[in-house]
This record gives C-alpha cells, structure tokens and sequence, in this order.
C-alpha cells in the first residue's frame, strides 16, 4: 500500500515541476515575442517612420515579462545567483579600482549633468531647442519610470555579504544602466541625425559605455544580472519612443527615410 504522505508529497512534486514548466515557457515566449516586435520594428523602419513604436512594445513586453519573473520567481531569474557568485569569485584589487571608477562616473547624479551639459552644448551649437529638451525630457521620464518600477517591484540587492558598497535600496530595474543607455544613446541619435555612419559609431560607443557600467554594477554586488538586462530594455523603450518625438519634434532635422528608426529599434 502506498503511505499517504509519500504520495503526498509526490503530487505537490509533480504539480512545482509542471508549474515550473508552464512558467518557463510562457516566460519563453513573452520574450521570443518581444524579439519578434523589435526585429519588425527595425526591418519596417524603411516603409514607416514611426515603426520604433512597434519596437517600443517589443522593449516594454520584454521588461514586463522579467518584472513577472522577478517577483515570482521565475525561470528567467534562475541564472542570477550563479552569475552573482561566479564575479565575486573573479574579483582582484585592480577590478575594484576600476569598478569603482566606472560606477561613479555612471550615478544618477552625473548622468542628470552630462545631459544638461550635452543639452546646452546642442543648443549653443546649433540653435535649435528641441531636440535638447526631448534628449533631456527622454532621460527624466526613463530615471521617474525606473523609480516607479523599482518601487512597485520592491526587489531586494544581493547580500550585503557580496557587495563592495553598501546599497540598501530596491534593485530593479539598474538605475546606472536605465540613465547611461538613455542618456547615450539618445545623443547618438541627436549628433548622428546626418550621418548614417556617425551614428552607428556613436551608437555602438553608447552601448559599450552601458555594458561597462553594467558589468560594474555585477562586479560590486549591487545588482543581479536581471536587473542590469531590465535597465537596458527600459532605456531602449524610451528611446525608441525619444526617437519619435525627434522626428515629430525636429522635422527635417532628421533624415526623411529613418536610418534613425533602424538605430532606434535595435
């Protein structure tokens, strides 16, 4: 005869493995969906202006399933802790140093003076105000939003054990990684508006600074690998959406065809 607590315990088994199973593939195909809207986003760009929108849902989408499986669990976090745990095991004096550096120089703080520099020096040089004030409105709204997610999702910092700076507030989304990628990457686009290969310079110079400032945020044990992933989605979203108040807001002071669009989306 079978004991009742054996079998008991066998079902709520076989229910957590298809519950996690089930989770894992929506999970799955929230984000292969999401890729798919980028991917249309970016391939229509040619035929319509304003296809970023659709890369915008892509974006968002994306962000939304990792807040889900943020806060329950999901399969999409299951790979922050070994991350985690294998950078604090590759730590040496050198890193710190740099970390450190990188860090600071990516803080909300200087994020919000290099983009009223950025601005007044757009405005000083070309004597047209909008384009500065969309850049500077994209990066307040995206450091608000973020604000407002970390708050809603309430995520705890890996252990203070792992960090080598004290940071108690909520950890997701990264707020370093949200300002940086917005930050940049719309003044990639302001500056590239001419040049389809200035652009894409400045551009792959934007997300290179952002995964510096990313991996610095692992490298201190302030962040788990989601978080970081989240302040990117977060930053393309509102870039993407930047990306079209340029065009509405600056008229031909972007290129009629969107080479910019196909930037925005990627």
């Amino acid at each position: 005869m079978i004991n009742s607590s054996s079998f008991t315990t066998a079902h709520s088994l076989a229910t957590e493995v298809v519950t996690e199973a089930a989770s894992a593939e929506i999970e799955a195909t929230a984000l292969v969906l999401a890729l798919g809207l980028v991917v249309y986003g970016l391939l229509a760009a040619r035929r319509n202006p304003y296809s970023p929108v659709v890369a915008a849902l892509g974006y968002f989408l994306a962000l939304l399933t990792l807040a889900v499986a943020v806060r329950t669990d999901g399969w999409s976090t299951s790979a922050d802790g070994s991350i985690t745990g294998w950078v604090v095991d590759h730590r040496s004096a050198l890193l710190d140093r740099v970390a450190m550096a990188v860090t600071t120089a990516g803080g909300p703080p200087e994020t919000a003076a290099y983009g009223l520099v950025i601005a007044a020096v757009l405005i000083r040089r070309t004597k047209r105000y909008v384009p500065a004030l969309i850049l500077l409105a994209t990066v307040a709204v995206s450091a608000v939003t973020c604000t407002l997610l970390k708050l809603v999702i309430g995520r705890e910092r890996p252990p203070l054990s792992t960090q080598l700076i004290l940071e108690t507030d909520h950890s997701f989304p990264s707020g370093h990684v949200t300002g940086t990628a917005t930050l940049l990457m719309m003044t990639a686009l302001v500056l590239g508006h001419r040049s389809r290969r200035l652009r894409s310079v400045l551009m792959t110079a934007a997300l290179a600074v952002t995964a510096l400032v990313a991996a610095s945020r692992l490298y201190l044990g302030v962040h788990w690998f989601t978080d970081v992933c989240a302040g990117l989605l977060l930053a393309c979203f509102m870039v993407a959406l930047g990306s079209v108040a340029l065009r509405v807001g600056s008229g031909r002071t972007l290129p009629s065809h969107s080479h910019l669009d196909e930037e925005a989306a990627v």
